[in-house]
């Protein structure tokens, strides 16, 4: 059997240059999407093509039945055959009709076959591209991040493209370093309700207060929605030591701040709010008003699905977010997700929270540590997974044993 590879822009095309090449014989072993087109494996058997070459033969050769008939009257030899003079078949007309409609039958099977790969394919163009977005797919880094990526590494060496994506995630992630603690200022803690806004005031003013005492640091919350909201900061407060100051109306705010213009660094947890609660706009409004500056920094969780982390940032982002915390990383979710929308929006992370102990469970956000964090928590679930798996095996046997 005498293989041939074909390269053509289009399946119809491909299979125009095997029947040219090879013939109605050819057989269509593979197919599959290549940069620029498809690539077609076909092949073609001699035995086939000899008998298909001889059956033609004979039917060119063999006499007719009707010749002599035609020999005796030219007149008629022109015409079309009458309904009542019928025209026996060649020999072997019957096998290679057979044939040409079994081709024509693989020719369009394959050509549905290629329609629903083309309809399901996630992906065009590049192989190595569309396998290395897949494994960054796996770790939860979304689609146009993966162009980005690929655009920045694809000139490269391929045996090395996984190791240069992590790479690029790590040089390219903007962050803010420590620079909360370390300028200090007044600061607006925002974000939707429930991604722990409070712990992280609480946990921002213990690390600065070891630092350079509690005299220099104040709290104040804005947060006059959430029951029992201003009584967990004044515990907060009273345990590592730091004043708490109520604000009940945002309008008394500015008034409170400039009684606090003697502390170094003021933190102010704002009221939870939905991206979608019209109440928002007049709360990061006022965060706008007054002669003293307020730096904003969103507060989100990693445990956030994208669509909505990314809506969030979006909103948010209207009074000019100086930097993210990310929170809740100790209760999983899609760390992926949040490094995608932190890219997209080239948003500064600055302190990942891990837990609820303050000041404990809170670190300065590095590049590679969280991109190795990004893949061992795509390890750990795998494992994590085989070992549920293993384990309702192991329960189903023991049933049935039972």
């Amino acid at each position: 059997m005498k293989m041939r590879r074909f390269f053509a822009p289009s399946m119809s095309q491909a299979l125009r240059l095997v029947r040219k090449e090879q013939g109605s014989s050819a057989v269509i072993l593979s197919q599959r999407k290549v940069e620029g087109g498809v690539e077609v494996v076909a092949a073609v058997d001699p035995d086939m093509v000899e008998k298909e070459a001889a059956s033609i033969d004979r039917a060119a050769h063999e006499p007719h039945p009707h010749h002599s008939s035609f020999k005796q009257r030219p007149a008629t030899a022109g015409r079309r055959p009458t309904p009542a003079e019928p025209v026996a078949p060649a020999a072997g007309g019957s096998e290679m009709t057979e044939m040409r409609r079994e081709m024509q039958q693989m020719r369009t099977l394959m050509e549905q076959h290629l329609s629903l790969v083309k309809s399901a394919s996630p992906l065009e163009g590049d192989p190595q591209q569309h396998w290395l977005s897949e494994r960054l797919g796996e770790i939860g880094i979304v689609g146009d991040i993966c162009e980005r990526i690929w655009e920045a590494i694809r000139s490269g060496e391929p045996d090395t493209y996984w190791q240069q994506a992590l790479n690029w995630l790590e040089c390219e992630l903007p962050m803010g370093d420590d620079e909360v603690l370390q300028q200090g200022g007044v600061i607006a803690l925002v974000g939707p309700t429930g991604v722990g806004k409070t712990t992280t005031a609480a946990k921002l003013a213990a690390r600065y207060a070891l630092r350079n005492g509690t005299s220099r640091v104040a709290l104040v919350t804005t947060d006059a929605f959430r029951i029992g909201a201003q009584e967990q900061l004044r515990a907060f407060g009273s345990l590592i030591g730091v004043p708490v100051y109520a604000v009940n109306e945002i309008s008394e705010l500015h008034q409170t701040l400039e009684m606090l213009q003697d502390k170094a660094l003021v933190i102010i947890d704002t009221a939870g709010l939905s991206q979608r609660d019209m109440q928002l706009l007049e709360q990061l409004a006022a965060l706008r008003t007054g002669e003293i500056q307020i730096d904003p920094y969103l507060v989100v969780s990693a445990t956030t699905q994208q669509q909505a982390l990314d809506e969030t940032v979006a909103v948010f982002n209207r009074i000019e977010l100086k930097g993210a915390i990310l929170s809740k990383l100790d209760e999983g979710g899609a760390l992926g997700a949040a490094i995608s929308v932190l890219l997209r929006h080239q948003l500064p992370l600055l302190y990942l929270g891990d837990g609820q102990r303050v000041p404990e469970d809170l670190q300065v956000a590095r590049g590679r540590d969280l991109v190795d964090r990004l893949v061992s928590q795509k390890r750990c679930d795998k494992e994590h997974l085989t070992l549920l798996q293993g384990g309702l095996q192991r329960q189903q046997t023991v049933r049935a044993v039972s």
